[in-house]
């Protein structure tokens, strides 16, 4: 079993993340000595900003995640019925950034249904006609949490999943990156039947060290595909970062996180699906097995 809970769809959530966007453009360029002042004796601006996210820490961070209170965004000052002012603005601020961070969501999607073409690198697969129809539901579902950016695999079919996305949610382009490919694979490695190509994973799975098939381990494999993840996360503006990838390298980067055996994972993992991770240690919050109908 994965540990870890669901992710409530309450929109006082995203009310309280749109206001918070909304503050950061109403209160830049405004002075240190402006956002501590209280004016005509109503609330500092630091305080709102730091009510704010008082309000984010308490319902998505504490009653949702199960997350302990800031210890400094969780004072009573700070929740309605404060006095509404603050001494120091750059430590409501420094605080305000760790609430934001406990927010974060790492989205880790497995692509939509492509064509399988015997003989045709699966690389190049496109997305099939019920894949394509499964991008709506998928947006959907995905618009619950607060996508800002969309980065995927360079394979045809990820690509497409992930173009779909961005244009259903309103996203910039994705970013692509050959290092979120599936394990490596050649022409020999596609199983016409689907007992022998589980049975190959399941291989993989358990030996991740020796070269079962494919043309990588499934240690090589993770490395290459948590390094990628890496390096986005730490260019990835605020908010959740949709990464579109394959079944085998997202099992086993959850896996390595949740301390689970990747293969049930791979087996629940339907297309499309997809795990959302909380950042920054990388713990499960939820997994969804199969959106749409393919």
């Amino acid at each position: 079993m994965i540990a870890g809970g669901r992710t409530v769809r309450n929109p006082l959530v995203g009310a309280f993340f749109d206001a918070w966007d909304e503050l950061d453009l109403v209160l830049d360029g405004v002075t240190p000595a402006a956002m501590v002042e209280s004016w005509g004796g109503g609330s500092a601006f630091a305080w709102m900003y730091g009510h704010v996210a008082n309000a984010i820490d308490a319902w998505r961070n504490v009653r949702f995640e199960g997350l302990a209170p800031h210890p400094v965004i969780g004072d009573l000052n700070l929740r309605f019925g404060g006095n509404g002012r603050v001494g120091d603005r750059a430590a409501i601020a420094r605080r305000a950034t760790e609430v934001r961070a406990a927010s974060r969501r790492l989205l880790l999607l497995k692509h939509a249904a492509p064509i399988v073409t015997p003989g045709e690198p699966p690389a190049r697969w496109p997305l099939s006609p019920a894949g394509q129809a499964s991008l709506g539901p998928l947006a959907a579902a995905l618009a619950a949490y607060r996508p800002t950016a969309i980065v995927a695999s360079d394979e045809r079919k990820a690509r497409e999943t992930a173009m779909g996305l961005a244009a259903r949610l309103g996203l910039p382009a994705p970013a692509l990156d050959h290092d979120l490919r599936e394990h490596e694979r050649g022409p020999a490695d596609f199983f016409p039947r689907a007992d022998d190509f589980t049975a190959a994973v399941r291989a993989f799975f358990a030996a991740p060290d020796t070269l079962t098939f494919g043309r990588e381990t499934a240690t090589a494999a993770h490395a290459r595909f948590a390094a990628a993840i890496a390096r986005h996360r730490s260019t990835a503006p605020p908010g959740d970062l949709v990464i579109v990838a394959h079944g085998t390298v997202i099992s086993l980067f959850v896996a390595a996180h949740a301390g689970i055996d990747p293969f049930p994972l791979w087996q629940r993992l339907g297309l499309p699906s997809f795990v959302a991770l909380a950042l920054p240690e990388g713990r499960v919050v939820e997994v969804v097995e199969r959106v749409g109908s393919a």
